[in-house]
């Protein structure tokens, strides 16, 4: 198991020892034995249990304390709502990064670009054949 996971499991065991008995009971023992049964013993962490907690512990950490508030410390009617927030994200970030939608997008900008490079090309005029011995003659003369 990856070495962050078995410090979280660990920081998660001291931080669920800081729970009341009540939520403790909420998290089924096949999960609680799960973390102690893999996290680093010998890892001893500075958990800061005020205002700059989120600091103190790692990112997986946060990550394992969220999943046990969303699966077992809330009520019913409050993890819908969670779980229809997420699908709502979810569906937010699979909308935009459809490839049809990339694909459409990358063509408006294509189109986009060469209206640009249309509109920076400078108009070059040529001169007609005979101006331009006319000028090479007059040129001639005056030096």
């Amino acid at each position: 198991m990856e070495e962050n996971y078995t410090k979280a499991f660990r920081e998660v065991y001291m931080i669920l020892n800081k729970c009341s008995k009540e939520e403790i009971n909420k998290i089924p023992n096949s999960f609680l034995e799960f973390i102690e049964k893999n996290m680093d013993i010998e890892y001893k962490p500075q958990i800061k249990f005020n205002e700059n907690f989120e600091k103190s512990v790692l990112e997986e950490t946060l990550l394992i304390l969220a999943l046990i508030y969303r699966d077992y410390l809330i009520s019913k009617e409050e993890r819908q709502i969670l779980l229809q927030d997420e699908k709502r994200q979810l569906d937010e970030l699979k909308e935009s990064y459809n490839v049809e939608n990339l694909f459409k997008k990358k063509e408006q900008e294509s189109e986009e670009h060469d209206i640009n490079i249309e509109k920076q090309l400078a108009v070059i005029k040529e001169e007609k054949w005979y101006k331009t011995i006319l000028n090479k003659i007059l040129n001639f003369f005056r030096h």
